[in-house]
């Protein structure tokens, strides 16, 4: 479900770009559109979250500890990040220059040399990330709260309340 809510709310936004609707020419449309998009927005997204924070529970962080944490998150986030970059989105972007100023380099020039292209977008990347905003947030959200993952797991796991320890934790 989640899934579709979010495939269904980036249709609408490239849709809208691609047919040209404003708000001064189909306000009524335009309206509906902007309600779609909240309510499968307030559903979806936190959907995502919350998946991803069940998923994360599973990890043993006594056992296996912050860096094998760091390591996996990395692997998975930020490495199918920089996968995507290149694999979707600067398509996606050098495609989208034509109806999109946004794709553009610098919002104005277009480079129909699809490697020019790539080479001049990389310094403004992270202004045109588009739905890749999730991963590297995902990544963020898991870095900050590793040290909660590793006080339930703790707790789960029926470990006593150890100072030392736990103040370290609690100091994270």
């Amino acid at each position: 479900m989640a899934v579709i809510f979010v495939v269904v709310v980036n249709s609408l936004e490239v849709s809208f770009h691609v047919n040209d609707y404003t708000e001064e020419k189909e306000a009524g449309i335009f309206e509906k559109k902007e309600g779609i998009q909240k309510v499968f927005l307030q559903l979806g997204l936190p959907m995502f979250f919350y998946i991803s924070g069940v998923a994360t529970s599973f990890f043993d962080a006594q056992e296996e500890g912050f860096v094998k944490f760091f390591m996996n998150k990395c692997k998975r986030l930020l490495l199918s990040l920089l996968f995507a970059i290149f694999i979707f989105l600067m398509p996606r972007l050098y495609f989208a220059q034509k109806f999109e100023p946004f794709s553009r380099i610098n919002g104005v020039e277009e480079e129909w040399n699809f490697f020019k292209f790539v080479w001049k977008t990389c310094p403004d990347i992270l202004q045109k990330m588009s739905w890749l905003w999730f991963l590297l947030c995902l990544w963020v959200v898991s870095m900050i709260s590793y040290p909660i993952l590793w006080w339930t797991v703790r707790r789960s796991k029926g470990y006593e309340f150890e100072r030392a320890e736990d103040l370290k934790v609690m100091i994270l």
